[in-house]
């Protein structure tokens, strides 16, 4: 008979998480993630949907670094817009874009093929200014494809 503190732990991982691998690596090994991936972040606060893009090169087995935008028009865009850079480590159970506006999200979760999607929380000075979840769909362009 399981016991209901395991049931428990699973349960949550499963919630939370996305499942428990989603802390050792945000990808297969040996999986590129080098492309074009666009989607949505929902936030748990007041939960708006907006469109993001997600500009991904990979350097080696594990780090890549890349682009990020976000549509405008909510409240973690100030000023200066929702454009920034991405960098992160295959390894790593989560990546960090770090916004125009010196605001900084981090992203968790985790790259299959053609998909990807997790959890993210934004922060601005010392403060958490958004949470939600992610997901984006790789689209057919990797760099050296004509579009």
């Amino acid at each position: 008979m399981v016991s209901s503190r395991l049931v428990s732990l699973v349960l949550v991982c499963a919630l939370e998480l996305q499942g428990c691998g989603a802390l050792h690596s945000l990808s297969p090994k040996g999986q590129n993630i080098t492309g074009l991936w666009m989607g949505k972040t929902t936030s748990s606060i007041d939960a708006n949907s907006v469109d993001i893009s997600l500009a991904v090169f990979q350097d080696g087995d594990d780090e890549f670094s890349g682009l990020y935008d976000r549509g405008s028009g909510v409240s973690v865009c100030r000023a200066q817009g929702c454009a920034g850079t991405l960098a992160g480590r295959i390894s790593a159970p989560v990546f960090r874009v770090n916004l125009d506006d010196n605001s900084w999200c981090t992203f968790s979760g985790g790259f299959l093929a053609e998909t990807a999607d997790g959890h993210y929380s934004c922060y601005y000075r010392s403060g958490r200014i958004e949470r939600g979840f992610w997901n984006v769909k790789l689209q057919h362009w990797r760099p050296g494809n004509a579009l």
